[in-house]
């Protein structure tokens, strides 16, 4: 069983969808296993980049409203540029070099 595989298996218990994504992955060669995990982590980069959105109020919630501000005690409105402070710094990461 691969590192992956092992890893994943105290977390899958018995979960089917665990199961079927490490069959998956150990059914892959190496090339394919790193275009699934780049896959992965775009999708978590886009899930992680929609909060800041919304502190920032260029993403609304359906529930949402008044507009949702981050700011200093007593000081300046911080959101505006989360999101895209969040994605530079995404995009410069070692991990993606």
């Amino acid at each position: 069983m691969t590192s992956f595989g092992k890893r994943c298996q105290h977390v899958a218990g018995r979960d089917t969808h665990y199961k079927k994504s490490i069959a998956l992955y150990n059914s892959l060669d190496k090339k394919q296993q790193n275009a699934l995990f780049a896959i992965k982590h775009q999708v978590i980069v886009d899930i992680i980049s929609s909060l800041p959105a919304i502190i920032d109020s260029t993403s609304m919630l359906s529930v949402q409203g008044d507009v949702l501000e981050l700011r200093e005690k007593d000081g300046p409105i911080l959101s505006g540029e989360l999101q895209d402070i969040f994605l530079i710094q995404e995009e410069n990461s070692p991990s993606r070099t």
